[in-house]
C-alpha cells in the first residue's frame, strides 16, 4: 500500500512538472485562474468605477449597489477579492479604469512560478532488494489473529 502511494506521488509530481514546462511556458497565471479572471471580467462590464484617489475607487453596479475598492491593498468591500486572492468584478472594473494589467493584482499563490516551486521536489526511486519483506507480507507477518476468549461453563449441580 505504501509503495503504491509512493509510486503514485512520484508519477503525479513528474506529470505536473512536465505539464507546466510544456503547456504554460511564457504565461504568468495558471489556466484555471486565467479562465476565472475572464469570467469575472465579463461581469465587470456591468460596473462603473469612480476614482477617489490613485488607489481608491467607488464602484457602482447597475442594480444600485456600491463597493469600495482599494487597489493598493488588493481588497474590495464585497470581500470576494480578499477571500479568494483573485480580483472580483468590482476590482477588475477599477483596474480597467486605471488601465493596469489585471494579472498583477492576482495573489502570488496562483502564479506559474509558485506552481513550479511546489512541484520542483522529487521522490527518489527505490530498488527493492532481495530478502526485504514486501508491503503485503509485512502486514501478514505483523498482524496477529484476534485473541479468542475462553468460554467458562457452569458446572451442572
Amino acid at each position: 500500500m505504501l509503495e503504491w502511494i509512493r509510486m503514485s506521488l512520484m508519477k503525479r509530481l513528474h506529470v505536473n512538472r512536465d505539464k507546466c514546462e510544456r503547456l504554460w511556458e511564457g504565461k504568468k497565471l495558471c489556466p484555471t485562474v486565467r479562465e476565472e479572471l475572464n469570467r469575472r471580467m465579463g461581469k465587470a462590464c456591468d460596473c462603473i468605477a469612480l476614482k477617489s484617489t490613485s488607489e481608491l475607487y467607488e464602484v457602482e453596479t447597475f442594480d444600485g449597489r456600491r463597493y469600495f475598492v482599494d487597489l493598493k491593498n488588493m481588497s474590495c468591500s464585497c470581500r470576494e477579492w480578499d477571500l479568494s486572492g483573485i480580483p472580483c468584478c468590482h476590482g477588475l472594473s477599477a483596474i480597467g479604469a486605471e488601465k493596469l494589467d489585471m494579472e498583477d493584482f492576482v495573489h502570488s499563490c496562483y502564479t506559474i512560478e509558485t506552481y513550479n516551486k511546489v512541484y520542483i521536489s522529487t521522490l527518489q526511486p527505490m530498488a527493492i532488494m532481495k530478502g526485504l519483506v514486501s508491503g503485503r507480507n509485512l502486514l501478514r507477518n505483523f498482524l496477529m489473529k484476534p485473541h479468542q476468549r475462553q468460554c467458562f461453563y457452569r458446572k451442572p449441580h
